[in-house]
């Protein structure tokens, strides 16, 4: 049952009742059948794959109620696993959480590929709410493609069309990785079914997720007005006591006045979301509001007074050793590289981001280039283009501990 190993408590709840699972470990430590180690801080348990191969043939003849019931109890140990990191995976605890679900990803690929095979709509819906948990982790280990056909190929079953929670979860993962992906058309299409099935529960939370999720689709298409009211709506929506709700909808509504042109006006919910951002622990967003910030003061020509925001989240993009996250701190430094006359960091800085978006399959939305320019062809202008293309390329050349290395090299 688990491909990919698993901690002895897992075991338990998927294989015990009728057997004594420590008992029947140690009897098969003894026949150096399975092996224990140690991992993330946990003991666990694996066989070779020819062991694992004999068990499987053996498993696949016992009776199949029972084998039915073992394999439900794996997919709902999966999908609580799952949301049990997602939280985790914005927050301090990140990295952890992240290096968990590392050592789980066969067991959660073993429990989804049976998701797609079954006819039951309770198994379906847990399959459907395993993979909605986890896009920020399909997006933050570069598995976009994976996660995407996989949201894809289980929303299309048939027992995946009731129009309740585990279908609105799943589809506003898929609009988050189409976002990412820039796939906005496929985007729009989901958050708008996941808005209309939220509606209809009448489940406040799940309708305010699913409504700042819609707010995305006028921001890219240039409508930020259109963006601005939904997001006031998600505010009337949005339960008291969502505090990461709340900080991101304040922070997109900064992040929107900042992109009509009221700098002054995005600085106060900006902040505000910064505030919430802290109050919960959620270090990813945080990043993001962080970089926002010193946009605004880019924009009002205080870039001093936003580096201090700046490198605060280069730090925690460093720390979390996550491309994705890294790519977004190393726009904005190039844009202050061309403003202080440094446009062959700025190449470097590009010719990086570039190499970042090209192996994990990332897309920024093209808003931010139009408000604050191209930071390559500023540096291109400046450059020439032989300069800037030699530049570029020792950026694309770097490896992300070598990025890394690049913002720790200049903070000392």
């Amino acid at each position: 049952m688990f491909p990919g190993g698993c901690t002895i408590e897992a075991a338990e709840t998927v294989c015990g009742g009728s057997t004594d699972v420590l008992d029947a470990l140690g009897v098969l430590m003894d026949h150096s059948l399975v092996r224990r180690f140690e991992a993330d801080g946990s003991v666990r348990i694996s066989m070779l794959e020819t062991i694992r191969e004999y068990a499987a043939l053996r498993f696949s003849e016992i009776d199949p109620g029972e084998r039915s019931s073992i394999e439900r109890r794996h997919a709902e140990q999966v999908r609580v696993l799952a949301e049990r990191a997602q939280p985790h995976l914005t927050g301090q605890q990140q990295l952890r959480w992240f290096e968990m679900l590392d050592l789980e990803l066969e067991n959660i690929r073993a429990a989804l590929d049976r998701a797609e095979r079954v006819t039951d709509p309770d198994e379906v819906a847990t399959g459907l709410r395993t993979a909605a948990a986890l896009w920020r982790y399909w997006q933050r280990r570069g598995h976009f493609a994976e996660g995407r056909a996989r949201l894809e190929r289980l929303l299309s079953k048939p027992q995946a069309q009731t129009r309740e929670a585990p279908r609105a979860l799943a589809l506003g993962a898929l609009g988050s990785i189409d976002y990412w992906l820039t796939n906005y058309d496929a985007m729009q299409a989901s958050y708008q079914e996941a808005a209309d099935i939220a509606r209809s529960l009448g489940d406040r939370r799940l309708l305010a997720r699913a409504l700042f999720h819609l707010t995305f689709t006028p921001v890219v298409a240039g409508n930020p007005e259109e963006g601005m009211r939904l997001l006031e709506h998600c505010l009337e929506v949005v339960e008291r006591d969502d505090l990461a709700m709340q900080a991101e909808l304040w922070g997109s509504i900064g992040v929107g006045r900042l992109f009509s042109g009221d700098a002054i006006g995005a600085t106060e919910p900006i902040e505000r979301s910064i505030t919430l951002y802290r109050e919960v622990g959620e270090q990813l967003a945080l990043c993001e509001s962080l970089i926002a910030l010193a946009g605004v003061y880019l924009v009002l020509e205080r870039t001093e007074d936003g580096l201090p925001h700046l490198a605060e989240a280069t730090a925690i993009a460093c720390a979390s050793g996550n491309p994705i996250l890294l790519a977004t701190v190393l726009g904005p430094h190039a844009l202050i590289a061309n403003l202080t006359g440094r446009a062959d960091r700025a190449a470097t800085l590009v010719g990086a981001s570039s190499r970042l978006e090209r192996e994990y399959d990332v897309n920024f939305p093209e808003v931010g280039l139009a408000f604050f320019g191209d930071p390559a062809e500023q540096a291109r202008a400046a450059m020439g283009d032989d300069a800037f293309e030699l530049a570029w390329a020792e950026g694309e050349a770097m490896t992300l501990a070598q990025m890394i290395e690049l913002f720790e090299d200049d903070s000392e």
